[in-house]
């Protein structure tokens, strides 16, 4: 593409906005210094620029986007994202979460880039569309023992370039060791887990230190307790695998009621009412480099060599069921890129430079859309870009 065409494209992406943005600094030098008071004055359509620096709980219930400004952006009270019902998406990049996290009754996006959650990972509830990518969740503080390190209940959640670790069973001296727990649980008759290039691992059974007991049972990765679908796509780097015990290693996924769509990955076992691995993998994208005005960010799609690949770009997320398509259109797009065939290494890129004028905070979606053969066309997951 010629460099002024793509850059009348990129400018297309922009649009006008009377956004507010606000500076939360714990150490005082910004508007406000914790993120409870910032989101209760800030309006729909603000962004909060978050110093390093370590803030108490909130509860976000307007659409915002908070954007972390260098490691060390620390939230250690609980976090509640909740019934967000109108505009474009919720976004939250570059935070660490060391108390709970979740996201409760939001029938708009909630998108989560570069979060960290070290402690008691993130449950999803009644909510529509939560999309997580570059992420890393580990629930080893988890509630009790009651849940997965990830809890979906009722709802639709994409993780993309993220790991998620299970807890492990507890050791003991001369006690009945721990089970693992599972790295993801879903539960409800509405669930959709979609993964890409990404892993997930059961927590391992624990051990009794004393050599009377056998250890507690490893966990799935992924375990569905009722009707619902999980479609994994990635690469041989990917994995979905059960945590171990005694008896061996437990399943990667176990969705009885459910049904289970993977290519590429590798598993520990699928066990589900319906496995379907299609024979040419399902393609998966991604992008490299840290989104700031004036960067160049690399988007990469992993496809079939002589597919051909259309990238597609837009400001406003979306959920479009394709009939007789495994993976949904995700971004209402407002350019599309033809990127040509892809070679023998499996991969196509494209370099994308953003405007030096763009706020930090601008969001934009990108999705692919992958043609294997005439009658055959795929999409793949959407990535989510918040400039810092």
């Amino acid at each position: 593409m010629q460099a002024s065409k793509l850059l009348l494209a990129i400018a297309s992406l922009a649009s006008v906005t009377t956004a507010g943005t606000y500076v939360v600094d714990a150490a005082g030098g910004g508007d406000f210094t914790d993120l409870a008071p910032a989101i209760a004055f800030a309006s729909p359509g603000d962004v909060l620029l978050i110093q390093p620096g370590n803030y108490g709980g909130f509860t976000l219930d307007k659409r915002l986007t908070l954007v972390g400004q260098g490691a060390g952006v620390i939230v250690n009270g609980p976090a509640t994202i909740r019934d967000i019902v109108a505009g474009n998406a919720t976004s939250i990049v570059g935070v660490r979460f060391s108390n709970s996290l979740e996201v409760t009754q939001c029938t708009r996006p909630v998108v989560f880039d570069d979060v960290t959650s070290s402690s008691r990972g993130l449950i999803v509830d009644g909510s529509s569309d939560v999309r997580v990518s570059r992420s890393y969740l580990d629930g080893w503080d988890q509630y009790a023992g009651l849940t997965g390190t990830c809890l979906v209940v009722d709802s639709r959640v994409e993780l993309a370039s993220s790991v998620v670790l299970g807890e492990p069973g507890s050791d003991g001296a001369f006690t009945v060791p721990g089970d693992g727990l599972e790295a993801l649980i879903g539960s409800g008759a509405v669930v959709g887990v979609h993964l890409y290039r990404s892993t997930l691992i059961g927590g391992d059974g624990g051990h009794d230190l004393g050599g009377f007991f056998p250890s507690g049972q490893g966990a799935a990765a992924v375990r569905l307790d009722d009707a619902g679908t999980v479609l994994a796509a990635g690469t041989a780097q990917d994995m979905l695998l059960g945590g171990s015990d005694d008896n061996g290693q437990a399943a990667g996924v176990r969705a009885w009621s459910g049904s289970v769509r993977h290519s590429s990955v590798v598993t520990s076992g699928v066990y589900a009412a319906y496995v379907e691995t299609p024979p040419i993998p399902d393609p998966s994208l991604y992008f490299v480099g840290t989104p700031t005005p004036g960067s160049v960010t690399t988007f990469r799609i992993a496809a079939p060599v002589g597919s051909t690949v259309d990238l597609r770009m837009g400001r406003f997320p979306t959920i479009v069921d394709v009939p007789g398509l495994a993976e949904d259109v995700l971004v209402t797009p407002q350019r599309t890129f033809h990127l040509g065939a892809v070679g023998a290494s499996g991969v196509i890129g494209f370099n994308f430079p953003m405007p030096g004028s763009f706020p930090k905070g601008f969001t934009f979606f990108a999705q692919a859309k992958v043609t294997i053969a005439p009658g055959d066309e795929r999409y793949t997951n959407s990535v989510p870009i918040v400039l810092r």
